[in-house]
This record gives C-alpha cells, structure tokens and sequence, in this order.
C-alpha cells in the first residue's frame, strides 16, 4: 500500500513559477504544470476580430513565460491592428461621390455569420487594416432573418473591397 502512495505523489505536477503542488495544470501550450495564483489571464475580447482564430490562441489561461513570449506579442500586434482597424474609411456601395483610390486590392473581403451591423463592418476594416489598407470599398453588408422555434434574427454578412485612398485629395474634394 505504501507503494502506491509514493507513486501517486511522484505523478503530481509542480508549477513551474512557484514550485507549489497544489491546484497545479499543465499550461495549454507548453504542457508545464502551472498553478491557479501563477496563470496569466487573457484579457475579455482578445483576438475577437481575428478570423481564423489560431488554435494556440483559444484557451483563456497560459503559463507566465508562454503569455510573454507567444501570446503577448501576438496580443499587441492584434490590439495594434484593430486600432488602425477603427480608422478606416468605409464607403459603401451606394456611395455616389468619386473616391481618390490610389490603389485596391484584387481580393474580395468577406464576413459572414455576425449578429450585429457594426460588428461585421468592423470586421471587415479589420481585414483591410491587416492587409495594410486604410479603406474600403464597395461595402456591401445585408441581413437576413432567421427564425428559429418563434424566435427571430438577424444574420449579417458583408463583402468589400480593401483600397487606398488619398485621405488629403478627399478632404479637398469633400469640403
């Protein structure tokens, strides 16, 4: 009986931080036991606009050196995008005014599934923003009711164009 014991604490996982064995897991990247005090957090709303989302960035909870060295990084170049994101222009497919376009992307962007207008909108000036661009074009975001069991919603889905355009050409024009 005593045999067992032993063998039952030698397969006990230490956090590698704090070295404590209690409520210790293994870090969902590196696999190293990390306990409850020690994990890093995620942050509410991280890598929502990131489509495809990367499998390494699902989890909610990392070790200390897998959050500073693979997440953190990847964190800041996202929040980074999603800034840039939040500034570009978005012109629409009923917009009537010429737009100064210096150069457009070939590729269509597309957005599907969403349950708000902004939220798809954004999404798209996400892609473009990721892409380099500042705006987009040709946007063109629809929705479509579904029902379900007496319950109604909305689905909204979204194509655009990423462009560059003069900001400066368009504020003159514009004024």
């Amino acid at each position: 009986m005593d045999v067992r014991l032993g063998a039952m604490f030698e397969s006990k996982m230490i956090c590698e931080s704090c070295r404590t064995n209690k409520g210790v897991d293994a870090c969902p990247m590196c696999k190293a036991g990390v306990c409850s005090r020690c994990t890093v957090e995620l942050p509410a709303g991280a890598f929502q606009w990131l489509e495809p989302r990367p499998s390494e960035f699902a989890h909610l909870e990392y070790c200390p050196r897998c959050f500073s060295d693979a997440v953190e990084p990847a964190l800041l170049s996202y929040q980074e995008t999603a800034e840039k994101a939040r500034e570009v222009l978005v012109f629409f497919v009923s917009q009537r005014k010429g737009i100064p376009v210096t150069k457009k992307g070939r590729e269509v962007l597309k957005v599907d599934g969403q349950e708000d207008r902004d939220e798809t909108i954004l999404k798209l000036a996400f892609q473009a923003a990721k892409l380099g661009y500042n705006a987009i074009v040709e946007a063109d975001v629809r929705s479509e009711k579904k029902r379900h069991a007496g319950w109604q919603t909305s689905v909204w889905t979204g194509t655009a164009f990423p462009a560059q355009v003069d900001e400066a050409r368009m504020n003159k024009r514009w004024d």
